[in-house]
């Protein structure tokens, strides 16, 4: 309740009326209810954050993906890639993204200075994805040339089944 004789406060019908605003009665309900319908409409219409391709392993037949904060890392048979950038899905939850692909070969690995495996580099791709529920939908576009690579089916948490060339 207001303050009593602040000046400015007054009661009317048992309402308390202090600086514009009502304490107690019918108008306070009311102004409560339109306030928490006003909150309810904003609430719908403002958009949800961004949904994105959970984190941790996803794996498939010839393929296994680890889904990052800032990427993901691609791993199949005879090639791996990393996409740049979250993979963050739009309405229909889709995603299409920047990223390396690199082929690999069966044989010598070339050894860097401090004796770790020297990486190729690769060449720029767009991978492309759908999720629905559990169940991830790969494509690899190469830039030059458009040559497509997959579909990949990959399942969350999934181990998955990969053959490395030899």
């Amino acid at each position: 309740m207001p303050p009593n004789g602040c000046g400015i406060c007054r009661v009317q019908l048992g309402v308390a009326y202090c600086r514009g605003y009502a304490f107690g009665g019918r108008l306070a309900a009311l102004r409560m209810t339109l306030w928490l319908l006003g909150a309810l409409i904003v609430a719908a219409a403002s958009p949800d954050s961004p949904r994105a391709v959970p984190s941790g392993p996803w794996g498939g037949r010839g393929i296994a993906l680890t889904a990052e904060d800032s990427g993901a890392k691609v791993e199949m048979d005879c090639a791996h890639g990393r996409i740049t950038g979250r993979l963050v899905l739009d309405a229909d939850g889709r995603f299409e993204l920047p990223g390396t692909f690199t082929r690999e070969r069966p044989g010598p690995v070339h050894m860097g200075p401090s004796g770790e495996a020297q990486e190729e580099k690769g060449e720029p791709a767009r991978y492309s994805g759908i999720v629905e529920g559990d169940t991830l939908h790969l494509t690899i576009r190469l830039d030059r040339g458009g040559r497509e690579i997959g579909p990949f089916e990959l399942r969350a948490g999934r181990t998955p089944r990969l053959t490395k060339c030899l």
